[in-house]
């Protein structure tokens, strides 16, 4: 599935716009060829990775991917069992990506910490104009 989409985004660098590949049972694993592929795609817009279990890892992986791509404007990881350690990786790739206008975390384990962490990159990246999260209850 995502890794033969990662190769064919690899040879043809150029057309696509949105991948949506929700609900898709996709891990970790698979992260590191899809984010080799957004290092060399030039006209990726869009890329939709909800309700899989990435989890902190897949967002490790994924993050110098998304710091390569320069086309990259929205981002959908909602429901992704992202964590803390995730949103952090997340506001490092916020901090230094210029072309990120739309990312969605709802739907994640995320409390005040990656909240912070999240605050700081959203100040400094004024390109970023939407910040989708989710508001922990607390028990």
């Amino acid at each position: 599935g995502i890794l033969f989409l990662s190769s064919a985004l690899e040879e043809q660098h150029a057309g696509l716009q949105l991948i949506t590949v929700w609900c898709n049972q996709i891990t970790a694993n698979s992260m590191s060829a899809l984010a080799r592929a957004l290092a060399f795609h030039t006209t990726l817009e869009g890329v939709n990775l909800g309700s899989n279990a990435l989890g902190n890892k897949g967002v490790e992986a994924l993050k110098e991917g998304l710091l390569s791509s320069r086309s990259i404007a929205r981002l959908v990881m909602a429901s992704c069992n992202i964590t803390n350690e995730g949103a952090v990786v997340m506001a490092e790739v916020l901090g230094d990506h210029t072309t990120l206008i739309h990312l969605d975390l709802r739907e994640n384990t995320i409390s005040l910490a990656g909240v912070m962490a999240l605050k700081c990159a959203y100040a400094i990246n004024h390109n970023l104009l939407r910040l989708h999260l989710d508001v922990m209850k607390r028990t």
